[in-house]
């Protein structure tokens, strides 16, 4: 499973993301702890698609 990581910018943290295509959150309009919950929520709802669907996931 591709983890949800921190998107840095200038050595801040601007959002967080699920795996290299998914959308980055931004911290400056959802907050820290909500950007990375809705990352996290992205991540779930696409390993179920893709288990759904059959799929491999990574």
């Amino acid at each position: 499973m591709m983890p949800v990581h921190a998107v840095t910018k200038g050595g801040k943290v601007v959002g967080f993301q699920y795996g290299t295509t998914g959308k980055i959150y931004s911290v400056a309009s959802l907050g820290k702890a909500r950007a990375a919950k809705k990352a996290g929520q992205q991540a779930a709802a696409i390993i179920h698609s893709e288990k759904a669907s059959g799929n491999r996931t990574t």
